[in-house]
Parts: C-alpha cells; structure tokens; sequence
C-alpha cells in the first residue's frame, strides 16, 4: 500500500500543477473550508498546517485555483536557495514544478532560508500559509515541544504557531483522505485554549500537542502515510536527555 501510494505522489504534483481548475475540482473535495473562509471574513491571516503525509501539491493548486490569493509555501533550500532534492531526475521534475507555481498569480513561494521573516509580513497582510509541521530549526534552540508521538519520545516545531500568535493569525490543521485517485482535504476548526485537556500549561505548546494529536490519530488510520511521515524524517528530533529520563 505504501509504494503505491508513494508512485500516486511522484506523478500527482506533476499533474495537478498542469491541471485546469475545472480538472482538478473533480479530484478533489474540500470540508471544513468554513473554517477557512470565516477566519478571512474576520481579516485574519491563515496556516493551514498539514503532517508529510503527501498530496501537497494538489491542495495548494487545488485552492489557487479556485481563487484563494497568496497561497504562501515554504521550501527547504540550500545557502544558495536553489531546492533540494534527492535525484537528478526529481531535481528537473520540481524545478518546473515550482515553475508553474511561480507563474501562477495566487502562489507565491517562501524559502526556508528567509522563512521566518517572510512568513511574519505574510501573517501581517492577512494571507494565506500553507505549510506542513516540522522539527524544530537549528536556531530555535529549545523553543520546540516535547511530545509522545506513535510511541516515540519527540521534539515538534512550535514556532509557526508562535508567529501566528504574535501577528492575531489563525493556525488550521489538515489532513488528506484517499480514496482511489480521489482526495478528501478535511481542515479542522481553530484551536481553543481551554477547549482540549493538555498535558503543559504554555497556550502556544498546548496548541502545538493538539496538533500532532490530530495528525497522530489520522496516521494511525491511514498506514501507508504512517510510512510516508517516517521516511521523511518528520518524527521530530529526540529530546534532550535530561527530559528523557
């Protein structure tokens, strides 16, 4: 089930970036997209924030072409912001790939060597993240939270969520659904500080375990992403040993 579903993800972000709208809307079906619209009746910026469990680029053609504007993704790069792949062939397939989307007028790419600073202005203009959860950077020390996820003991990103705070933005966490070829995009409601039991009292790591809450109870039902989430090194880092013991 997992290789295919890896060989799906090798042609989908090729297809669906040379989709039309009216193409890809039949691959596709969106719920909780209220939650989306009411954040940006209330003039909030948005992250959509997914686990790497694969179809990325469907959802962010998918909504850039039904007209939600400034789809903002961030990208791991080198020091020279050119984007790291692992092959020579996946190497020329992205690079058009990531063609199109500049060429389109609702993405703009963020790359992870200036994120930080561009995803704060993006939030600020009330736009539209659209990110997957991560380990967290080198330099932001111990700024992460630690978590049990699939029985391991782990560190999760809490910085986007500190961002999204800061800037009166929203974070929405999705998951992705499949069935044949055909993608259910679920996006859950905001987080509400009081809403959910946690096991820290912080409001921002709180959020951070309600998240991968989330996207642990999704893996767990759908094994061939579980597979896909731990070869891509999403696990989170370990902990520092003095919180291990």
């Amino acid at each position: 089930e997992y290789a295919r579903f890896l060989s799906c993800l090798r042609f989908d972000a090729w297809i669906s970036s040379s989709s039309s709208a009216e193409r890809i809307n039949k691959t596709v079906r969106f719920e909780g997209l209220n939650h989306l619209r009411e954040a940006q009746e209330q003039g909030k910026g948005v992250v959509l924030l997914g686990s790497h469990t694969g179809y990325f680029y469907r959802f962010v053609f998918a909504l850039a072409r039904n007209g939600y504007p400034y789809q903002v993704i961030t990208m791991k790069t080198e020091k020279t912001g050119r984007i790291v792949w692992r092959g020579k062939a996946e190497l020329i397939l992205y690079r058009k790939i990531l063609e199109r989307m500049e060429a389109e007028e609702n993405i703009r790419i963020i790359y992870a060597g200036r994120a930080y600073r561009e995803i704060e202005s993006s939030l600020k203009e009330k736009q539209i993240l659209l990110t997957k959860m991560d380990n967290p950077a080198p330099d932001e020390g111990d700024k992460g939270v630690r978590v049990r996820f699939l029985g391991l003991e782990c560190v999760f990103s809490c910085e986007i969520f500190r961002m999204a705070k800061q800037q009166g933005a929203v974070c929405l966490p999705y998951v992705v659904h499949m069935d044949g070829h055909f993608c259910r995009f679920r996006i859950y409601p905001p987080w509400e500080s009081g809403g959910v039991e946690a096991s820290v009292e912080d409001p921002i790591a709180s959020e951070t375990e309600h998240f991968i809450r989330l996207f642990e109870e999704h893996i767990l039902s759908c094994p061939e992403q579980w597979w896909l989430w731990r070869d891509l090194g999403a696990f989170g880092n370990s902990p520092p040993s003095d919180l291990s013991r």
